[in-house]
């Protein structure tokens, strides 16, 4: 049982919060491609935590999402979370641990910010790793493990890869991958090689995408068949085998309509006109 202190000042009696509990802390809450990831530290030591998740985007009700954190003598703890169990976190959402909270972040977009209708040519651009803007937060990686195969896919319903266009696989860090197959629904890759700790993208260049007109996002998908080491920084978290048979959403991209873009280049015009008139001597 850890001990409180009490001090007397001014003839009034305070409390002092034992120090293993005031710099406790949730320090990682991850979601990436496959699993995602919660850490724990200055917990009280050899304790079974609950981690529990908001119901919704900064609201205040938390539901269970049936995983637990074990923390060690020194009241630090983590666990990996599948993306495929039911108590997956959710971006935007509010992890909480013991009373500590922290919100729920994802990797960035893998594709350019924006998508056109018909026909585009762009890199994609998969992340190892989830990095926070907050320094007091721990990097989640996923650590791609030798033979295993990735599908990034498409739905036909909003947008299709086009078979005749051969991407090519862009080297990044140790990173060792080759393209085993473009079709209209998904494309196929090999992990040759990665090594552990390292934040090796998956990155390919030249991919064509046909956008169906009308359609306002695309999102892309991505399955696994092999194993991903997810770690937190360099501590080792869990591991995830998963087959292709299941998908799992990636960030969206957004598809402006023409007239949306034609309304903001009409807007850039009147704007400049009216700097313009502004700028211009009087007659």
């Amino acid at each position: 049982m850890k001990r409180s202190t009490t001090l007397l000042v001014a003839g009034l009696s305070l409390a002092l919060v034992p120090w293993g509990e005031a710099r406790a802390e949730v320090t990682m809450a991850s979601k990436g491609k496959f699993a995602g990831g919660v850490k724990v530290r200055g917990k009280a030591p050899n304790t079974r935590l609950t981690v529990t998740q908001s119901s919704k985007p900064g609201g205040d009700e938390f539901v269970d999402t049936g995983s637990v954190i074990d923390t060690d003598a020194s009241g630090n703890g983590s666990v990996g979370i599948s993306n495929a169990s039911a108590g997956t976190l959710l971006t935007g959402h509010t992890i909480r641990v013991g009373g500590n909270t922290r919100q729920v972040i994802r990797s960035r977009a893998w594709f350019p910010a924006g998508f056109a209708a018909g026909m585009n040519i762009v890199p994609c651009d998969i992340p190892t790793a989830v990095v926070a803007n907050d320094p007091t937060s721990e990097t989640f990686v996923e650590a791609w493990r030798a033979g295993a195969i990735v599908t990034i896919a498409l739905d036909a319903g909003e947008a299709s890869f086009d078979p005749g266009r051969t991407p090519t696989i862009v080297g990044d860090g140790d990173l060792v991958a080759t393209l085993l197959s473009v079709a209209s629904d998904r494309i196929r890759v090999r992990i040759i090689s990665d090594g552990a700790f390292t934040l090796d993208d998956l990155r390919l260049s030249n991919l064509g995408i046909d956008v169906v007109p009308g359609v306002g996002l695309v999102t892309p998908y991505i399955g696994l068949d092999g194993t991903v080491d997810c770690y937190a920084g360099t501590e080792f978290i869990a591991s995830e085998t998963l087959t292709s048979a299941q998908l799992f959403a990636g960030p969206s991209i957004p598809v402006p309509a023409p007239a949306s873009l034609a309304f903001l280049g009409t807007s850039m015009m009147l704007a400049e006109a009216r700097s313009w008139r502004r700028r211009s001597p009087r007659a």
